[in-house]
């Protein structure tokens, strides 16, 4: 049975908000209908993708049609135009971090809840490629159980951003919400919530923020850990991990995604059948993560069902621990 396009009402036309648009524009599921923002110069190119444009959110809420609103503002707003979404009865996609305090994430799952619509939050990791194949590789237990895992995300400081909200901690949260927490998320997606074993962070002085993170997490037989950085440098964007297996090292570089197995040597890893990469209007390069990510978000909306790959519970665990540590960073000598 064909089914209608399931309609998405948008707020925030900024980098992110432009991707997903993107990548809407290619599904035969979904359409754009209604986009906000305070950029009053983008009203043509808005009304040329066909969507409605709006400058009031409130406004947009009360007479739109669409099924869901997606949420790509700055992260201090997301709590409060999430609860609006719900309230006025739209499924919500919103980009991580859903807010800033576990407390807030929760009431606004039990609010999802009570309204009988669905929240779910754009944990992207989930969806690329190698990360998948990684998840695939620790569920299955092919190489046998995980010994040591090591993820790093470097970026030098984000300087596209439109305002200077990224660099206010009461609005962003800085390096832990806004970087460290893909990598955060993805070890909880594995393993569950870990307790914080080692912190160290730093940069330059009178800069008023970390420029880099690393931290040490403890799970029971596993070594774990994560760098971020906003380096105050040219260096190009890159992520990738390399994880020790009781028979093999699995490693990504940012382009392959390799196992050196023990008495197999090297075999590169292709898990899943990529589609075309789409060009992305932020600081990553091509990439279809975004697309399926998307296209599940928008199958569990046209299905009315909560997402069986990024679950409630696991936003709520990663939040506290970016809590966790956002306090160890501001205790005196931590």
């Amino acid at each position: 049975m064909n089914r209608e396009p399931v309609k998405i009402a948008l707020v925030g036309y900024g980098g992110m908000g432009k991707t997903h648009i993107d990548n809407i524009h290619t599904m035969g599921n979904a359409r754009v209908t209604d986009i906000c923002t305070l950029d009053a110069d983008a009203q043509p190119a808005i009304e040329e993708l066909g969507a409605r444009y709006y400058a009031d959110y409130a406004q947009m809420l009360r007479e739109s049609h669409a099924d869901a609103v997606i949420v790509c503002t700055p992260t201090h707003l997301h709590a409060d135009q999430v609860r609006q979404a719900l309230l006025a009865g739209k499924h919500c996609i919103c980009e991580k971090p859903l807010c800033l305090s576990a407390r807030e994430a929760t009431g606004l799952f039990n609010l999802a809840q009570s309204q009988g619509v669905h929240l779910y939050v754009a944990h992207v990791m989930l969806f690329w490629e190698e990360y998948m194949a990684l998840t695939e590789l620790v569920r299955s237990g092919r190489y046998g159980r995980v010994l040591d895992i090591a993820l790093h995300r470097f970026s030098e400081r984000p300087a596209w951003s439109s305002t200077s909200w990224l660099f206010e901690r009461e609005k962003s949260g800085l390096i832990p919400f806004d970087l460290h927490i893909h990598d955060l998320y993805f070890l909880i997606s594995l393993f569950g919530k870990p307790d914080i074993a080692c912190v160290q962070h730093g940069g330059n002085v009178g800069v008023g923020y970390d420029e880099y993170l690393r931290v040490s997490y403890a799970y029971p037989g596993i070594t774990a850990g994560a760098e971020a950085s906003w380096y105050n440098a040219p260096l190009p964007f890159t992520m990738g991990f390399r994880v020790y297996f009781e028979r093999a090292v699995v490693c990504f570089d940012g382009d392959n995604l390799v196992a050196y197995e023990q008495g197999g040597g090297e075999r590169r890893l292709v898990w899943h059948e990529k589609k075309d990469a789409l060009e992305t209007s932020i600081n990553v390069s091509p990439t279809s993560a975004y697309l399926h990510e998307m296209e599940h978000f928008v199958d569990c909306i046209a299905h009315g069902v909560p997402s069986d790959v990024v679950h409630p519970q696991q936003v709520i665990w990663t939040i506290e621990a970016l809590e966790e540590l956002t306090a160890l960073l501001d205790a005196p000598g931590g």
